[in-house]
């Protein structure tokens, strides 16, 4: 609708503009031949030459009308004119100066309009006012041929670049529609929707193929918190579920306090483990580096690693695993010392926990002039390359025996990255089946 209102504005506008463009030139024609006939008058006025002939015959444009009159004292009178001019008298008396009109003079053309000049002028001491008229109807029939030739023109080109303009712009806006549809019917449990790609590869298509990248994240988003909910549930009714359990068993009879002392420790181990999920829960959700990053300070990075490998001792010596420290060097860092520590712990104790007994966990050290390299080396099961993603996933666990048999949450990784993360720094993870893991966390030097 906007586009065929601007399309017949703008034809609308540039008739108009020909339409006074051809008008104004013609006037200015007009008046130009008539002046030159007052011009040839002067002259053959200054060469004694003027004779009361047909204008029409001695000067240029025909028909032409042409009075002169002479200074007769205080008044003029008329001396020269066209011989149809016998009955007729222009209305010079009411000019001043050079002027040129277009008006209705019944002498000339009893229906169309005239075109009128007069002028006064000296020549020969005398004192002159020459008038020069001719009808316009001609220039009135080109100007109508031209209003109706240009509407009928007009009207036709309207129509075709309307077409046009309709199919180009239905053509250009067609993947515009496909993203709008799609994105009106996408529904917050269905993103897999995508929209359908078009032939060319344009813009249109790298807006396509960008918006579709979009929903594939949104999707990955939406089911990586719909597992993270679902989880959460299971992880939080699972102890609320003991709790409830014990506390129903224990007041169903009167018991001796060895027995009450029972049920009060499993309901504070289920309490702390509960409680443990909703701090890393709240870490996760609010992710605000900021905080952690006031509470930083210079921090000696071999000293906190050897420090988090002892606190894993005991559980170590348990499974007769040995902690191997293959290298360390003094490296300062700015870190949070309670949080990077905490890391440090989630990864050892993982990897104690998923090595069979027996087996060692080797921690290594190296720093270079871009930053310092902690490696943290198991024998353990390993996991599945495709799975390694899935291992900083809340919740995450690998669907096996013996990963049922290992107690945890699932929370340690996800925690653990979100640690280094605030701390700008990064982990990778290689692992294969039945041949162990392997962590690298990457730190910046101060």
């Amino acid at each position: 609708m906007a586009y065929g209102t601007v399309l017949a504005a703008v034809i609308v506008l540039f008739g108009a503009v020909l339409f006074w463009g051809m008008n104004t030139s013609f006037n200015d024609k007009m008046h130009s031949a008539l002046h030159g006939i007052i011009l040839d008058i002067r002259h053959d006025i200054l060469e004694g030459d003027l004779h009361p002939v047909d204008a029409g015959e001695r000067y240029a444009v025909s028909p032409v009308f042409i009075e002169i009159w002479k200074a007769d004292g205080p008044t003029f009178r008329r001396t020269h004119f066209s011989p149809n001019m016998r009955l007729h008298r222009f209305p010079v008396s009411q000019e001043q100066g050079d002027v040129f009109a277009l008006r209705r003079l019944p002498f000339v053309s009893t229906t169309d309009e005239s075109a009128y000049v007069t002028e006064r002028f000296d020549a020969n001491g005398k004192r002159y006012i020459v008038a020069a008229a001719t009808p316009i109807d001609g220039a009135d029939d080109m100007l109508e041929a031209f209003l109706f030739w240009f509407a009928l023109a007009g009207t036709l080109f309207y129509l075709l670049a309307l077409w046009l303009g309709m199919r180009l712009i239905n053509t250009i806006l067609l993947p515009m529609k496909s993203i709008t549809s799609t994105a009106e019917n996408i529904a917050q449990h269905d993103l897999s929707q995508r929209v359908p790609l078009p032939k060319q590869q344009d813009e249109f298509y790298e807006l396509a193929a960008t918006f579709n990248a979009m929903l594939d994240r949104l999707e990955a988003a939406f089911m990586r918190m719909k597992r993270f909910n679902a989880n959460v549930s299971h992880e939080l009714k699972t102890p609320l579920t003991i709790i409830r359990g014990e506390a129903e068993v224990a007041l169903l009879k009167v018991r001796d306090s060895a027995a009450y002392e029972r049920v009060l420790r499993s309901i504070m181990q289920e309490s702390e483990s509960m409680q443990r999920i909703i701090e890393v829960m709240l870490l996760l959700s609010t992710q605000n580096s900021t905080a952690i990053e006031r509470r930083m300070q210079p921090v000696r990075l071999d000293t906190l690693l050897l420090d988090s490998c002892q606190k894993l001792r005991a559980l170590a010596d348990a499974k007769k695993i040995t902690i191997e420290i293959v290298h360390t060097e003094p490296v300062t860092i700015t870190a949070e010392l309670q949080l990077l520590e905490e890391a440090f712990i989630n990864l050892l104790d993982n990897a104690v926990k998923y090595s069979p007994n027996g087996k060692s966990v080797r921690v290594d050290m190296h720093a270079s002039k871009s930053g310092v390299t902690v490696t943290i080396a198991d024998e353990g099961k390993g996991v599945d390359p495709a799975d390694i993603p899935k291992l900083f996933e809340p919740f995450w666990r690998e669907e096996n025996a013996h990963s049922k048999q290992i107690p945890g949450h699932g929370l340690g990784l996800a925690l653990v990255r979100w640690i280094l993360q605030a701390h700008h720094a990064s982990i990778e993870i290689e692992s294969e089946k039945e041949k162990g893991m392997l962590c690298q966390c990457r730190f910046k030097k101060m």
